[in-house]
């Protein structure tokens, strides 16, 4: 899964300009502990709930702005970078949230909450289904192992690509939801399509 399928779209920016007062309200409003900075459209910094921390006694809140105190180079993300990494990433920097960026342009927010909640739906769904492995030799069979799953009653989670192999073939492991697999077996092998592992 990559980090553009789970990010949060959308997510509420401010501008450099924004005090660090403003700024404040609006976290605590949205229940949130990151903002983007944006300028122009652009990318231009991350404020977190920590970089707070080291004004919020000043007299002046009013007057300091989020561009005095934003992280400039913060650690970023693309959405097509695999949530494993992502997590990795976040857990070697401890941080709780980060940029998703295309460019310089902000795409999306990730956050720890993001992760855990796509690990909890992955772990879910593994309990829950079957893994069903073939090895396929082009696209056209990796199709009609598709249609022939789907009319023998099974339902496809996801399937993930392995390796190619010495023979040209490529081992697809097929993720269905639990079901009974004897006619979907019985109807690849029929079908002449290559069962590797079954892993019910």
């Amino acid at each position: 899964m990559r980090v553009g399928k789970i990010m949060i779209r959308d997510p509420i920016t401010v501008p450099p300009e924004t005090t660090v007062l403003e700024a404040t309200k609006i976290m605590q409003e949205l229940n949130i502990r990151h903002l983007p900075v944006v300028r122009e459209g652009q990318f231009a910094g991350w404020l977190s709930a920590r970089d707070l921390y080291g004004v919020m006694l000043a007299a002046m809140l009013h007057e300091i702005t989020v561009g005095e105190i934003m992280n400039l180079d913060p650690i970023t993300v693309t959405p097509d970078m695999g949530l494993e990494e992502a997590a990795h990433l976040m857990r070697q920097h401890k941080i709780g949230g980060v940029p998703v960026l295309s460019g310089r342009k902000l795409v999306g927010v990730l956050t720890v909450i993001d992760l855990l909640s796509a690990f909890l739906f992955m772990l879910e769904a593994l309990q829950s289904s079957s893994r069903l492995d073939l090895a396929l030799p082009n696209d056209t069979a990796y199709e009609e192992a598709c249609r022939l799953i789907r009319e023998a009653g099974g339902e496809i989670i996801n399937v993930g690509l392995g390796a190619c192999q010495a023979s040209g073939e490529r081992v697809y492991a097929f993720r269905l939801a639990r079901t009974d697999l004897g006619p979907i077996l019985a109807s690849l092998k029929g079908h002449g399509l290559k069962v590797v592992e079954l892993v019910e």
